[in-house]
């Protein structure tokens, strides 16, 4: 088994390249898929940035979309080991764009509170994580680091 992560790092389309070995990297593959005998996995955030050749080459593509809401109380109460109110269950649906991987970092993150944390404070995180990925998590216009 190959498995690829971050695929599109290696297999951007070439129609975007702006230098003739990304064209070669990109072909090699390719022709290195056409004679692997194994399975291969490959995984990106990216698809549409993709070289279109790579998808033909793939037999099965897969799709993971955010948890839906049994999947948010699925992750919440198993991940952090502790039951939901309603009240917080309304809360913790209104949460968009959730994935497994957001309640993994706000569970490692919480960690270091070094004292015991309520559901009020793993929500409040969760929300962070969602806003995060819009952009609006972090309004500061104050630049910092180098």
């Amino acid at each position: 088994i190959l498995f690829l992560d971050e695929i599109d790092g290696l297999v951007q389309d070439r129609s975007n390249s702006d230098y003739s070995w990304e064209v070669t990297r990109v072909n090699e593959l390719l022709h290195q898929m056409e004679n692997f005998n194994g399975v291969m996995v490959g995984t990106t955030n990216f698809l549409q940035n993709l070289d279109p050749a790579i998808m033909r080459r793939f037999t099965f593509k897969l799709q993971f979309n955010y948890l839906d809401d049994r999947g948010k109380r699925l992750f919440f109460e198993r991940m952090f080991k502790s039951q939901l109110t309603d009240e917080e269950l309304v809360r913790l649906n209104a949460i968009k764009n959730l994935a497994p991987g957001d309640f993994r970092t706000v569970r490692q993150s919480l960690l270091y509170y070094g004292c015991d944390v309520t559901n009020a404070q793993r929500l409040a995180a969760l929300e962070i994580e969602s806003a995060a990925k819009s952009g609006k998590a972090f309004t500061s216009r104050e630049r910092i680091g180098f």
